[in-house]
């Protein structure tokens, strides 16, 4: 886990702000989960771009190399920037409702001074009513952040408390964001050797808090593409979008198969607590004579290291 320190921030309540902003941003689909690790992950890719445009000799407009508290201003001033122009009805729990003529009228004659021009004179209601549309939108932003970091009795009267749902077990395998497809494939396999059946979730932390992910139909398309290329003998799962509170979606995974033992990328794999392991020659030996068949014989099949 990416400690908070690495982006200079130095008390609890500057990182529960930037947890915030970044949930934010996930819930307008800016970004896939809102943690640091992902941050960092972001922040090597840019940085590996900005290489590459040096190195082919184009022009690099600003920073040439990103620090981690740099990147991060950086990421975090650009989601304030997209909420003012979002586009969406609702940002997770929270209304992105149409910000009123008489409400922009108001904070204009409330504010005259802000619209003064050189020689003291006024700029016109008309010549400023888009800035003040964006100015209250800042302002909206930043109360969602503030509601986002109060204390847990507030989060509670308001609703919006982290979802968890429970911690993962021998049949419940979590994955922060698709981008784990392959060791999700794994899990699979293994929680099928084992029990036979199982539950996988995509876009949850594995202490069981609901991130929530972006999802498409080209996402299930994929996890579907993933478990039917990649594990044998074929299983048809049932794929779906699961919606929680706060309008986070995670892709559900329900899977079920008796024609043990399973191989994932040509291995076989047992669950062991929340572990996938390899399987022993043994225990593969026998489930293969418990099910009749010599196809996926020990001896026919790879090793995960050939």
């Amino acid at each position: 886990m990416t400690d908070s320190s690495f982006y200079g921030l130095t008390s609890k309540q500057e990182v529960n702000e930037v947890l915030a902003k970044l949930q934010i941003a996930a819930w307008m689909n800016l970004i896939p989960t809102p943690d640091l690790e992902a941050v960092e992950e972001r922040r090597k890719q840019k940085n590996a771009e900005i290489e590459k445009m040096l190195s082919e000799g184009r022009t690099v407009y600003g920073l040439t190399y990103y620090t981690p508290p740099v990147y991060l201003q950086y990421e975090l001033t650009q989601f304030k920037l997209d909420y003012t122009v979002y586009k969406g009805k609702r940002v997770g729990t929270y209304p992105y409702r149409e910000i009123t003529e008489a409400e922009k009228r108001a904070f204009y004659d409330k504010n005259r001074d802000l619209f003064t021009r050189y020689h003291g004179d006024s700029f016109e209601y008309g010549e400023v009513s888009m800035i003040i549309e964006k100015r209250l939108r800042e302002q909206e932003y930043e109360s969602i952040i503030r509601l986002e970091c109060s204390d847990k009795g507030q989060r509670q009267k308001a609703g919006i408390l982290m979802v968890n749902i429970g911690i993962e077990t021998e049949q419940i395998e979590y994955k922060k964001t698709t981008g784990e497809l392959k060791e999700a494939v794994i899990s699979i396999v293994a929680i099928l050797n084992k029990h036979g059946f199982g539950e996988l979730y995509f876009g949850v932390r594995n202490n069981g808090d609901v991130l929530g992910q972006v999802i498409n139909d080209e996402t299930l398309r994929k996890v579907s593409q993933a478990i039917n290329n990649h594990i044998t003998p074929s299983i048809f799962p049932e794929i779906t979008i699961k919606a929680f509170e706060g309008g986070k979606q995670t892709v559900y995974v329900k899977f079920a198969g008796d024609q043990q033992p399973y191989l994932a990328y040509n291995v076989a794999r047992i669950r062991q607590a929340d572990e996938d392991l390899v399987m022993s020659q043994e225990m593969y030996s026998e489930m293969l004579l418990s099910r009749g068949g010599e196809k996926y014989s020990w001896e026919k099949r790879s090793s995960e290291y050939t």
